[in-house]
């Protein structure tokens, strides 16, 4: 019981010494086509604007967030940004209409939204080396770029990241278009910068956990060949899981339903989607625990 306790106070704090910063939406004018998603001048400023298709994205990105300040990731650089749902025709962005008409929403009444600032520093960034496949073409090997230990530990981060939220929507999509593009690896990880030289930022989240798990039996292949390339983990993320397998569904659950940046109200979310990817975690840390050993060997 005092494991659980410490663990729920220690979420907590955690959420809200990273706490999202609250960018008002309201007032945004104008969007352009920079970021991985839509953005906005707001005030001289440069902010993202993400719209989300359906309220299960929206879930997807939220959670992902919440998850990643959890495991405490070195990478832990989120965009930092606020949720909103609003009605299409309050928008005063609204009146760029093509906007709505780009990502096929024009149709829908009421949309759910983040802002969240640009981070001017970011670049696109290709796989290392050590993490393309073993069969990969001599000329990858040539141009690419090797990983020193403290990048290794990111990149680690963020593969068991995706894996235990079930996104396919980066490193290992292009495992998967490789099938069809065997030159795929010429091109940036979509959904990922770099930033500061090391650290990653995870764009655009919103195939996270149920979109993420209805398919990730079908991909698991290539979730499981990113997981056996990886050479060494963060002490604290695998203490972080072990103690996330320890918890109860309940503390789980309490947690992500009071941590900011969105408080989530009893109606606002049916709860069985929060203790279904509980389960479908501990259950998929069970799977990869030859893998956490093997990096805490070499951590």
């Amino acid at each position: 019981m005092m494991l659980n306790f410490g663990f729920l106070i220690l979420f907590l704090k955690f959420f809200y010494l990273h706490s999202f910063s609250l960018i008002d939406m309201d007032n945004i004018v104008k969007y352009s086509l920079i970021c991985n998603s839509k953005s906005s001048d707001f005030n001289g400023n440069k902010y993202c604007l993400k719209v989300f298709q359906n309220e299960e994205q929206m879930f997807g990105e939220l959670f992902a967030r919440k998850f990643a300040s959890l495991l405490n990731l070195k990478s832990d650089k989120f965009p930092l940004g606020k949720f909103k749902k609003y009605q299409t025709s309050e928008l005063k962005w609204n009146r760029n209409y093509d906007l709505l008409h780009r990502i096929n929403l024009s149709y829908i009444n009421e949309v759910w939204t983040m802002g969240s600032l640009y981070i001017h520093d970011s670049r696109p960034t290709h796989l290392p080396i050590q993490l393309l496949p073993n069969d990969i073409e001599i000329e990858f090997q040539k141009n690419g770029t090797r990983m020193t230990g403290e990048e290794a530990i990111t990149w680690s981060e963020l593969i068991i990241f995706d894996f235990l939220t079930g996104n396919v929507d980066r490193v290992v999509s292009h495992y998967i278009n490789r099938q069809w593009n065997t030159h795929i690896f010429d091109h940036h990880i979509p959904n990922l910068g770099i930033y500061n030289q090391s650290l990653l930022i995870y764009f655009d989240n919103d195939a996270a956990f149920f979109q993420g798990y209805r398919i990730q039996e079908k991909y698991d292949v290539f979730h499981l060949k990113l997981l056996n390339q990886i050479s060494i983990c963060s002490k604290s993320l695998i203490e972080r899981l072990k103690t996330l397998k320890e918890i109860d569904v309940l503390i789980f659950q309490k947690s992500l339903k009071n941590a900011p940046p969105l408080k989530i109200e009893n109606n606002f979310v049916d709860f069985n989607y929060l203790n279904l990817s509980f389960k479908k975690i501990t259950d998929l840390i069970s799977r990869i625990k030859t893998v956490l050993k093997h990096c805490q060997n070499l951590s």
